[in-house]
């Protein structure tokens, strides 16, 4: 009798750890079916953190209930890598009962994923349940993966979950070295909702930027912070400075496009606000007079643009040269810079050392906006030619013989030119009395080249002993005619 109870009780016990094992331990086995019971922490893209562990889910999972951070749930399904492929979660009630029908229909959908975010920035505090970095509080668990040492001050990349209540649900935060410090001043041109724009700049501001005076749309200032990686800058201080610290600038020039902040005036970017006054109705061609503030990327912000009368506006300017140079907005034509825009009109292919003829506006900079470029025929060039020394070494040629001799790509030059050398120039007379050489000839001065000093010396000498001939023989021809003289004197004594 003893021997059967105590085999009962032996069965029983052995009963109870076979099904403690199969419904409420998690399998350490890869693949094991698995039962887990939890709360939920967060909600991610695909699956759910439930008390600590990862739980996934897919299109085949059946949830019972409304699955909500805080919900206690039940969670079936087999472990692989680390984490527990759902096959089925059960919400339980504030009673602990399951939630759902009997029969185990599915009564929610897959909560709607939700998109995992990545930013940088500086720790400012820590908080009980994780950091405030750049002005967003983070909340870390035990599944968020933390590199490096964390502590306020420390620079650091974040990845999330954004919740409901804007805070991020890290999944990993990254230290890494701090990007180097920039500064600079500019106007604000606009207040955004976390900072403001300056000087085409997006500057953000958190709890920890210090602001010294009020700030608003049109105020000078000047900005310390640090770069981020998508270009904006976490600002450290924002300084107002007073209005005579802020670089006004003023010129005229032809409208040459619409920007969605501005306008392209003279191939200059000018940004217009709700402050900036406008004269007259603005279209491309239309010529205007700008007066603003220089920004720290080199555009303008327009405090004031007029609308110029055809009167005052500058005179258009017409002359001749050959291309120098090809220039990211124009051509560098005999010395002139030649701004083209989209209204230009161009004759003919335009290369370096193509001869051509411009109209166009000449700008406050000495700049020329160019209204057409005609390229000339090559027999429409006036040629030139001459010989003389070297008397400067130019930028881009020589003075030589008194005269601006330019040269490029295209130049010949045989033989190396210096100061002093004898050289034979070839090329094409420009608008401005300058020589655009074709080829520079060396000469060599002992006359065995094509002509030289020596050529000259030959000629000066040849030149002289005609001069000589000539003399003797004027001489001859007056002896001559002495003798004759004479014989006529003699002829008369003898008759008296």
């Amino acid at each position: 009798m003893k021997k059967g109870i105590r085999f009962g009780v032996f069965l029983l016990a052995w009963i109870g750890l076979v099904l403690t094992a199969c419904t409420t331990a998690p399998a350490s086995g890869e693949g094991s079916a698995t039962r887990w019971e939890g709360t939920v922490e967060a909600i991610l893209p695909d699956g759910l953190q439930v008390s600590g562990r990862l739980v996934r889910w897919n299109g085949q999972t059946q949830i019972l209930g409304e699955i909500q951070v805080g919900s206690r749930v039940e969670v079936e399904g087999a472990q692989a890598d680390g984490a527990l492929n759902a096959t089925m979660i059960r919400v339980q009630s504030s009673g602990g009962s399951v939630a759902g029908t009997a029969g185990g229909a599915m009564v929610s959908p897959l909560p709607t994923p939700i998109p995992q975010i990545e930013f940088r920035g500086v720790v400012e505090e820590v908080l009980p349940n994780g950091y405030r970095i750049a002005g967003q509080t983070v909340v870390v668990t035990t599944t968020t993966r933390i590199e490096g040492a964390i502590e306020v001050g420390v620079f650091v990349k974040v990845k999330g979950i954004l919740l409901a209540d804007g805070s991020v649900l890290a999944l990993r935060i990254e230290v890494e070295a701090p990007p180097a410090e920039v500064e600079f001043k500019g106007v604000v041109e606009e207040v955004l909702p976390d900072g403001y724009r300056i000087a085409g700049r997006t500057v953000i501001v958190t709890t920890t930027t210090r602001i010294e005076g009020p700030i608003t749309v049109g105020t000078f200032v000047e900005v310390k912070g640090v770069l981020q990686p998508d270009g904006t800058i976490l600002a450290s201080r924002i300084q107002r400075e007073e209005k005579e610290e802020r670089p006004e600038v003023e010129f005229q020039g032809v409208v040459e496009e619409i920007l969605p902040n501005g306008y392209r005036i003279a191939g200059q970017t000018v940004i217009v606000t709700t402050t900036t006054r406008i004269d007259g109705p603005i279209a491309v061609g239309t010529f205007v007079e700008v007066k603003g503030v220089l920004q720290a990327d080199g555009s303008v912000l327009a405090l004031r643009i007029h609308v110029e009368k055809p009167e005052e506006a500058r005179p258009e300017i017409e002359f001749k040269g050959t291309v120098e140079e090809i220039l990211p907005n124009g051509y560098r034509v005999s010395g002139h810079t030649v701004l083209i825009t989209d209204t230009t009109r161009i004759d003919g292919p335009i290369a370096v050392g193509t001869l051509v003829e411009v109209k166009g506006i000449l700008q406050a900079d000495g700049t020329v906006l160019a209204l057409r470029i005609h390229v000339e025929d090559k027999e429409e060039q006036e040629e030139v030619e001459f010989k003389g020394a070297v008397e400067e070494i130019l930028a881009d040629g020589y003075r030589i013989a008194g005269r601006v001799v330019r040269v490029d790509a295209s130049t010949r030059i045989d033989g190396a030119i210096a100061v002093g050398a004898w050289v034979e120039v070839k090329g094409f007379l420009q608008s401005d009395g300058s020589v655009r050489a074709v080829r520079i000839h060396l000469e060599d001065r002992s006359g065995k080249d094509s002509g030289g000093i020596q050529e000259k010396r030959d000629e000066g000498k040849k030149s002289s002993d005609e001069m000589k001939k000539d003399d003797s023989g004027k001489k001859s021809e007056d002896g001559n005619k002495d003798e004759d003289r004479h014989e006529e004197d003699d002829h008369d004594d003898h008759d008296d």
